[in-house]
């Protein structure tokens, strides 16, 4: 329930402000992936034009019972203050998560599969953008920085 949303299932959701944090929005979902799709490990980046732009994870193409946990990277952007939002492009995956590497609260207690906390998005000038983010690979997990150019 951490998006908000009051469901078992997340969602990548935004909430804004356009009086300097006085009043804010409700959560809106801002992941398109569908009824039943968990999106989660979201970044974002609004750029010096004014340009806000979106990266998560979510797990639409996973089949239930397959033992492979499949997840895709996407990325959406805004022209107009999020009011709007141009339709999502695939940006990475598929990936296998449950071939991440383990993480652990102490020595043998384990926490769960766990790609790190190497995600964002930063502008490099005007509506050019660079993507980092984490998947899995054959023997482990490796880092991407992928440049987004929006128009």
């Amino acid at each position: 329930m951490g998006d908000g949303l009051g469901t078992a299932l997340n969602k990548v959701v935004l909430a804004k402000s356009t009086d300097g944090g006085r009043h804010w929005t409700g959560p809106t979902v801002v992941a398109t992936g569908g009824p039943g799709v968990q999106s989660y490990n979201h970044a974002i980046d609004v750029s010096d034009t004014g340009m806000v732009t979106l990266t998560y994870w979510d797990d639409r193409n996973n089949v239930l019972g397959d033992g492979i946990a499949t997840t895709d990277v996407w990325v959406r952007h805004s022209h107009n203050g999020t009011q709007t939002w141009e339709p999502e492009q695939h940006l990475h995956g598929p990936f296998d998560h449950y071939r991440a590497p383990i993480s652990y609260f102490a020595p043998g207690d384990p926490r769960g599969l766990f790609l790190g906390d190497y995600m964002g998005l930063e502008t490099i000038s005007g509506n050019n953008t660079i993507a980092f983010f984490t998947s899995t690979i054959s023997d482990g997990a490796d880092a991407h920085a992928v440049r987004l150019n929006h128009s």
